[in-house]
């Protein structure tokens, strides 16, 4: 989907497409690429989220999103064709 900052005014607002009877999802923001480590969750009812920490200099942050309720939905496939497993990260 279309993911990301799109908000000039509110540069801090990472938001998605809502997904059609979706009432919750679940943002995951990692450190590095495919490796899913380093990881913040955070759970919302709305398809947006705002993010107030700034990564350090030289780094950024890759975020990804789903739904969680009623169904839980999936992370995606990374770039070889295989699902993403995320384990616990920090709420």
């Amino acid at each position: 989907g279309n993911s990301g900052f799109h908000h000039a005014f509110q540069p801090d607002l990472y938001s998605w497409p809502a997904q059609q009877g979706a009432t919750d999802y679940e943002v995951a923001r990692f450190v590095h690429p495919g490796t899913y480590d380093e990881c913040l969750s955070v759970e919302t009812t709305v398809p947006s989220w705002t993010d107030v920490e700034i990564p350090e200099s030289g780094q950024v942050f890759f975020y990804l999103n789903r739904p969680t309720a009623p169904f839980e939905g999936s992370w995606g496939e990374d770039s070889s064709d295989v699902e993403r497993l995320i384990g616990a990260c920090a709420p």
